[in-house]
Formats: C-alpha cells, structure tokens, sequence
C-alpha cells in the first residue's frame, strides 16, 4: 500500500514534516481467534487514509475509516507542545457514522445477526493522555441473537454521554420477547483503568430460551468494575421457569482436557466457582416448574447466593417443592412434603429432604387385604442421596421394593420375577440406600452372592466382573450388572447376570479343581463359552 512521508527537515526545536499512509481493502484480524463461534476472523476496511503534519511543537492530523459507503469514521485532531519540555495537549474531534452494524457482525463472539446503527460525535480537549471529553455516541434501533442462550434482544438503545470530564454517563434498554432490561451508571476514567458501576432493572425479561430451560426475569442489580474486580450485587426475581434437569445433564458436557486457573495459577472449580464477586437475592415467582432424575414440580422459596472470584458458590435459604410428582420404577408417587435446604453450602448441593407416596389399593394387588400406601424418602445431599423405603401397614424393606417394582409379596414373585428385584435392590443400594435391603432381600431368595459385577459379552468363557466383590469390577458403566449366584456345591457355583443399562443376560458358572485351579465359564445374549 503507498505510504507518503514528505518534507521531514530541521532538528530540535525546527523539526517540521508531512505523512500521508493510504490503504484499499485491508482485513482485520482480531488478537483472539473466533473460529469456536463459527465466526470469519477478520473484516475488511474498504479504505483507510492518514494525513499529518509537523509544525511549529504541533500536528495536526485526520484519520478516515471506511467500511463501506454507508459505515465511516473519521477523527481530525491537533496535538500541542510536541518535542518541548510542557506536556503535551490535544484537541481533537471524533465523527462515527455507522448505519447498518452488520458490518460487525464477524467480530463479536456469541451474537449473530447484527443491526441497527452507531452514530456519534466526541469532542476531546486537554492532556493528550487522559483528555476531556464533550459529545454523545448512540446505538438505535439495534438487534442481534445470542445462539448460546436462545434469545433475539430487539428495539436496543443505548447511549453515551460525555460532559467535559473524564467520565461517561450510560443509558441503555432492550427487549426480548416483550420483556424489558434498563440499564444507567458511569463509567469515571473511561480512558485509563475505567471504574464502572451501572444499575440493571427489567420486567419479565427472557434471559434463557434453550430446549433445557425457559427463563425469565426481573432484576435489582447492581454491576461495579473497580481494577480487575468485578461484582454483581442485588435482587434477582424468576418470574416464571421451564427447567428440564435431564436434558441439562445430556447436553452441559466439560472437556477434561481444559484446566481453568486463577490468577496465582491454582486450578479452578469450574463447576462451582465464578469469575466475579456474587451477592445476590434470589426470590422465585409463582410460575416455577422443574423436572428431571424422576421429579416433576413446581417450585417456590427464596436463596441468598454469595461467591467471591474463584471459590465455591454458596447459599443460604430454602427452595420447596409443590404439587409434585416421584417416578420410581414405574410408579408415580406424590411428593407429599418437599425442601431443598442450603445453609451456606454449595450452591450445587444443597441437603435434601423429600417424601413421596404412592397407594395401592387392594383390589389390584396380589396378596393385599387392605390399602397399602408406600413410600420413598430421599435424604442427604444432592451429590450423595440416600434413598429409604416405608410403608402404612408397615412391611419388610423387601416386601415394600417386591410391592413396587411386581406389584406382588415376594414370596409370590417367578424366577425372572426375583432377578428383576435383585436388580432393582442393588440399583437402590448404588443411590445410597438399601444396604440392610439387599441382605434382607439376599436371605429372602435363598441365594448366596447379591452385588454388581461386569458383563462380559466380547469374551467367551471369561467374567470379568467380580460379583463377589463389586469393588473389583470394571470401569465400562454400559456393562454394568447385578449378579446373583447361588453355590450347589462346596466347589461349584452359578450366577445369573443382568445388565442394568442393557436387556443383556449372562449365566455364569465356576468349578474349583483345587486350590491352585478353577474353571470359568458364562453363556449370555451374544456369546457363550
């Protein structure tokens, strides 16, 4: 591209000159790559002109962008006391005029369809440094998408002013699906180290459109940038919730190759920490609905959430459950008395305290002369449930988990029967709860070995799980399952195994020739040996 510098001359005090740079059609590459955000890196400036001049301690110079015809910026301005011993001073002018902002739209991670325009005047006055500033830049009519949070924000304005000192005044608004977001605050030393605090209001905001979650909001807060600290403070109110935890939990994936460190190099919990201060009021509406892992609910209560940048996340409060329903093995049991409890602990696993029941009524029941209501109560943390079965008349554990999974006493229940209950005992013991049901259940069947092992269907005559000792058995959760065995003889021993994540079988048996010697064998869906 031409580059002109003419007539530079003179030394000290006498230097004087001229410069003149001229590019066509130069791409901008952004200092970070915007490929994860399927985003082109870089943009293109149709034209960009430099003229300056030196003369007598001062140049004067005007600087003109152009992205298309419709899109220009154009800065003129004239620095003082060049090469002399006072500091130097500017007075300059800034003119943007940007009509259509999807000239930017390959720039800005995370929004998709830009519009709207930019357009402003700034007029800057004093120490070339950290000068003062007059004038007002104004976005209208602006638009984009947020893909990663489902929404549209729509009929944007925000503006700023400046008024001959070294801060800025802001004032904003959008829109997304009819909800509104305000926001006002200053932004002092907006040049060098900007401190900023800014005041959010809205209505019936939509924060969150995404298959997992429909969310609005109505926030009171208040966002603060002192240095490098950044804090959220107030009152957040979620008018109404559509939340599906499963879908959460099939679709919110880390990478385990990814580490996140904090300033001193230490890695970071992710999942529980934040990157700034948090102290936040956290009040739920009246239109709050959740489900997943078998509950289905609404939701009432309140939380107080605090966090500092980079440790845990924690709250204090109580968030109940409403007109709910459990599903446990096919059953639909009503939540009869619900509360998740935070007492300044994480925000990820409050203390659970939740009762659901079902009624069998005795006309449909084998073996029932009366009504019989059980139930299931889910206790501990979110992160370490216990689950524990009862029931009104009281029954055995066995007979409570017979009732529910065969709806029949278990002295009732078949062969393939019983297999089912011993699946369904040691997926209860997995989830914290029924260790004394599995011996209970273990004595009640006759059977010498209840626990998990490993399916091994790639492997003729080899068992590579342990159902002797779950401990041992193999890290592949898909072949996963629970073995029951029974020994005929001191030296001879069958199983029978079921997947827990499949419709797999496989029967096992082994025979011990002697103490140094013992034959294996197993024959299931797909193989046998």
């Amino acid at each position: 591209f031409p580059v002109t510098i003419v007539g530079f001359k003179g030394q000290g005090e006498s230097i004087s000159g001229q410069s003149h740079i001229q590019i066509n059609h130069l791409h901008v590459k952004p200092s970070r790559n915007l490929s994860a955000f399927q985003k082109t890196n870089y943009f293109e400036i149709q034209s960009l002109n430099w003229e300056a001049s030196l003369k007598n301690h001062q140049i004067i110079g005007k600087l003109s962008l152009m992205f298309n015809p419709e899109n220009q910026l154009d800065y003129q301005f004239m620095l003082s006391h060049v090469f002399s011993a006072d500091s130097p001073t500017i007075t300059g002018d800034i003119a943007l005029n940007i009509e259509t902002l999807s000239v930017f739209d390959y720039l800005v991670p995370g929004l998709d369809n830009i519009t709207g325009s930019l357009i402003g005047h700034l007029h800057l006055e004093g120490n070339w440094i950290q000068p003062k500033a007059t004038g007002t830049l104004t976005l209208q009519n602006g638009a984009a998408d947020l893909p990663l949070l489902g929404i549209r924000l729509e009929k944007t304005k925000i503006a700023l002013q400046a008024d001959h000192s070294q801060t800025l005044h802001l004032t904003g608004s959008t829109e997304s699906n009819h909800g509104r977001l305000e926001i006002t605050g200053d932004i002092q030393n907006w040049i060098k180290n900007p401190l900023i605090q800014a005041e959010i209001r809205g209505q019936g905001f939509q924060l969150i459109l995404i298959p997992a979650a429909d969310i609005d909001v109505s926030p009171k807060l208040t966002f603060r940038k002192t240095g490098r600290a950044l804090s959220l403070t107030g009152t957040l109110t979620i008018d109404k919730a559509r939340i599906n935890a499963d879908l959460f939990k099939d679709s919110v994936q880390s990478n385990p190759d990814i580490v996140y460190v904090n300033a001193s190099g230490q890695p970071l919990d992710t999942a529980q920490s934040l990157p700034f201060n948090l102290d936040i009021h956290l009040l739920l509406g009246q239109d709050i609905h959740v489900e997943g892992y078998g509950i289905d609910t609404n939701m009432s209560g309140k939380l107080d959430i605090l966090s500092r940048a980079g440790q845990t996340t924690l709250a204090s409060g109580t968030l109940n459950l409403i007109n709910g329903n459990y599903t446990f093995y096919g059953k639909v049991f009503n939540i009869h008395s619900g509360s998740l409890l935070f007492a300044n602990s994480p925000v990820i696993n409050p203390n659970l305290n939740i009762t659901a029941l079902y009624e069998m009524p005795p006309s449909g029941y084998s073996g029932l002369t009366q009504k019989l209501e059980v139930g299931v109560r889910i206790q501990g943390t979110a992160l370490n449930p216990r689950l524990t079965l009862f029931s009104n008349p009281p029954l055995s554990q066995e007979n409570i988990l017979s009732y529910i999974v065969l709806g029949q006493p278990i002295n009732s229940a078949s062969q393939g029967g019983r297999a089912a209950l011993a699946q369904a005992a040691m997926a209860l013991a997995a989830q914290g709860g029924g260790g004394g049901l599995v011996a209970d259940l273990q004595n009640k069947l006759g059977i010498d070995t209840l626990a998990f092992g490993t399916l091994a269907p790639d492997q003729p005559g080899m068992i590579t799980g342990n159902y002797a000792n779950p401990q041992e058995t193999d890290t592949n959760t898909d072949n996963t399952a629970v073995f029951v065995g029974k020994s005929l003889t001191e030296r001879l021993q069958v199983g029978l195994g079921v997947g827990l994540f499949n419709n797999e079988q496989e029967i096992t048996s082994s025979y011990q020739l002697n103490n140094y010697f013992k034959l294996t064998g197993s024959s299931g869906n797909t193989q046998s040996g």
